[in-house]
């Protein structure tokens, strides 16, 4: 995420601060830019950011919002609330955010601004955004936490563009397994001695639509294959 900067304007608390740096890390963010910060950032900013404290220490701290917007080609501002206007905004959710990044160049860079606490970003600051990411909540209470937004948005882009790579997909159960192990119960109902052929077909089709729902992947078809095959032998062996 080196071509994304997270840009806090006029953060109050240090808490928020701190938290967000943390969150940063969580999801490889490096990138941390705090125009005109209304507090220290001391002591309980480092606290709170954990291991994100190298994100922190890094933060560019200035006071001009205009030499983040003009060194960026696409700059996005999350706001909780639409100020009505002339200007028609492109607004999007987060998820539409972070396909709209990935679609960008990995030179191309990028700014994410967020106002502070208690006023959201102000309009001076909303005019160089091209877009604008409102994150869903209930109606009777919208405004979320600075750095609650920052990880939510963050997260996002993360999923997109990271997620994937971080999973090992297992493999599926092939069909010829699948209908091994069906047999195998089949084996097993008629060494049971269950005389009621119709039932044991009964039996058999829940199985099938159980394991069918189950959506096996083939490292769980083996295992209870094994556990069938041994089971088989020790009823053949009372036998």
């Amino acid at each position: 995420m080196k071509n994304i900067q997270i840009v806090l304007v006029k953060p109050k608390y240090q808490e928020n601060i701190g938290f967000t740096a943390r969150i940063l890390k969580n999801f490889n963010f490096s990138n941390l830019v705090i125009i005109k910060p209304q507090t220290e950032i001391g002591k309980i900013a480092e606290y709170v950011s954990c291991r994100g404290k190298s994100v922190l220490k890094k933060a560019v701290i200035i006071d001009d919002l205009n030499i983040i917007t003009r060194n960026s080609s696409l700059v996005i501002g999350a706001s909780a609330k639409i100020r009505s206007g002339r200007r028609k905004y492109h607004l999007i959710n987060p998820e539409e955010c972070s396909c709209l990044i990935q679609k960008r160049n990995t030179n191309s860079k990028i700014s994410i601004l967020f106002g502070a606490e208690d006023t959201g970003l102000e309009k001076e600051a909303i005019t160089k955004c091209q877009y604008l990411v409102k994150i869903p909540a209930d109606k009777k209470y919208t405004s979320i936490n600075l750095s609650h937004s920052v990880g939510i948005i963050c997260y996002e882009i993360f999923k997109k563009n990271f997620s994937e790579k971080l999973f090992i997909k297992n493999k599926k159960v092939n069909p010829y397994s699948f209908v091994r192990l069906i047999r195998e119960f089949e084996d097993i109902l008629i060494l049971l001695k269950n005389s009621n052929l119709r039932n044991n077909k009964n039996i058999l089709r829940i199985l099938t639509n159980i394991f069918s729902r189950a959506e096996l992947e083939q490292n769980e078809c083996n295992l209870m294959l094994g556990i069938l095959k041994e089971l088989k032998k020790t009823l053949i062996l009372r036998h």
